[in-house]
């Protein structure tokens, strides 16, 4: 017997969310609906705030409730550059390769890395164009989860600093990877 399933045919008298929750993919969904319909949509963990129109594969994000502010790497390690990524696919390769030079300790990567949301356990720290893909296609729309008062690390470094954007304005910039404290907004892709 063939124990394969086939995957949810679309309805369209269902909702977009509708229709995702009944596991119909994603890339159906988009032969009758604009890519914008997805974001802010509840997929796999998160808000959709990526969608590859190709493919079907994008990203989501949801907010780490338990953890505070952090800096971008622990305090017993000098802050190392990387030269990570900056792109869209870029946060989970960064975030692998941060882990991977601090090790075991406390700092945004990590947070990331070991978070559990939804049943999920991949999660990573955004690239810097991940979270702007955060910021203009959920956060401006009034969609997802994070805060207007935040400001979040990215994964994208240069030097000793890393990319920051605030919620509040959309501004980016480059602190200090050891003494400034930011938030961590993780992501995952399906």
């Amino acid at each position: 017997t063939d124990t394969d399933t086939e995957p949810a045919e679309y309805d369209a008298a269902a909702s977009v969310q509708e229709n995702l929750d009944s596991g119909v993919p994603v890339l159906e969904i988009l032969t009758h609906h604009a890519v914008s319909e997805l974001y802010g949509r509840s997929h796999q963990g998160g808000y959709i705030f990526y969608v590859d129109p190709a493919t079907g594969t994008g990203m989501v994000s949801h907010s780490l409730s338990d953890s505070g502010p952090t800096h971008w790497n622990d305090f017993a390690n000098q802050a190392p550059d990387l030269g990570l990524g900056s792109a869209i696919g870029d946060g989970e390769p960064n975030t692998t390769a941060i882990v991977g030079a601090l090790g075991k300790d406390t700092y945004a990567a990590r947070y990331a890395h070991d978070a559990e949301i939804n049943g999920f356990d991949d999660w990573f720290l955004p690239s810097i164009d991940e979270l702007t893909a955060i910021y203009e296609n959920l956060h401006l729309l009034g969609l997802g989860d994070a805060s207007a008062s935040l400001s979040y690390w990215s994964s994208t470094d240069d030097g000793q600093y890393a990319w920051v954007i605030y919620f509040a304005n959309g501004s980016t910039y480059t602190p200090a990877k050891i003494h400034d404290h930011h938030n961590v907004l993780p992501v995952r892709s399906f």
